[in-house]
């Protein structure tokens, strides 16, 4: 069984949240509103409000999400 990860960056500074998808590819996004549309998309409201906290908590040092 291969684990799936996602990260997500947040850039307090410059307020970009930096998103990498289990496949690796990069978004970089500026705003709270921005990512929290993005990642609502993705994994619903519910679950965004989980990442954002992770994300502002980790800061630039990324939270990373077992998928």
């Amino acid at each position: 069984m291969q684990l799936k990860t996602a990260r997500l960056e947040y850039w307090a500074g410059t307020k970009e949240y930096v998103f990498t998808d289990e496949h690796g590819d990069v978004d970089v996004i500026t705003g709270e509103p921005d990512i929290r549309h993005h990642l609502t998309e993705l994994y619903g409201p519910a679950k965004a409000d989980g990442w954002l906290l992770l994300a502002h908590a980790m800061g630039p040092a990324g939270a990373v999400v077992f998928l």
